[in-house]
C-alpha cells in the first residue's frame, strides 16, 4: 500500500503481472501461470548446453533450491530458451544433475515463439534467438522474484552470490508477510 496525495491508503500498482503461458516440465506435466497462484516463485531463463552464464546460474539456483527445500510456499521455474534441444528428457537429466527437488524446481520448455514472447514481454528481459547457434543465444542473467499473486517483485543477478543472497532474503520477507 502507498499513501495518496489526500493521505488515504491506495493499492500499490507498480507490480507487473505475468501473462498466460503453458509449458511442459521435466516430468512432461503442463505448467501454466496458474501454478504461480499462492506461491512465491523464482524464475530464470537458461538452456542446458549453454556455454556461458547458465552453469553459474544453475549452481546459484541450486543454493536457492536447497535454502527453501522445506518451505512448501516457494517454487522455482527455470525456463529453457532452447526448446528444440531441451526436451522433457534432457530437462529431467539436468534437473537430477542439479539436485532439483521434484515438485519444487520445475525445468520448463515450450514453443520458441512463446518462450521468447514470455521472456521479452512477460518478464521484460532481453532474449534474442541465436538461430540454432548456441553462442548466439543472448539471455539475461536475472533471477525474477514473483509474489503469491503472480506479480514481479524484483530482479537479481543469478551470477552474483550477493545478489542471490538478497533474493533469498527478500523471498523470506515476502513469506513472512504472508503469515
Amino acid at each position: 500500500l502507498t499513501t495518496g496525495a489526500d493521505g488515504t491508503a491506495q493499492a500499490d500498482t507498480n507490480y507487473y503481472p505475468i501473462p498466460k503461458f503453458s509449458f511442459l516440465n521435466q516430468d512432461s506435466l503442463w505448467i501454466t501461470q496458474k501454478d504461480y497462484e499462492g506461491y512465491i516463485t523464482l524464475v530464470d531463463f537458461f538452456f542446458t548446453d549453454c556455454p556461458s552464464i547458465c552453469p553459474v546460474m544453475s549452481k546459484e539456483m541450486e543454493r536457492v533450491n536447497d535454502h527453501f527445500r522445506d518451505d512448501p510456499n516457494v517454487q522455482i521455474f527455470s525456463i529453457s530458451i532452447d526448446p528444440t534441444y531441451d526436451t522433457p528428457q534432457i530437462l529431467k537429466a539436468y534437473a537430477e544433475e542439479h539436485h532439483a527437488i521434484p515438485g519444487k524446481w520445475h525445468f520448463l520448455s515450450g514453443s520458441k515463439e512463446e518462450t521468447f514472447q514470455l521472456a521479452r514481454c512477460g518478464f521484460v528481459l532481453p532474449a534474442l534467438d541465436g538461430n540454432g547457434v548456441p553462442d548466439d543465444f543472448v539471455h539475461s542473467d536475472k533471477f525474477i522474484l514473483i509474489d503469491d499473486q503472480g506479480r514481479i517483485r524484483g530482479y537479481y543477478s543469478g551470477t552474483t552470490r550477493e545478489e542471490v543472497d538478497l533474493l533469498m532474503l527478500e523471498t523470506k520477507i515476502l513469506l513472512h508477510g504472508k503469515e
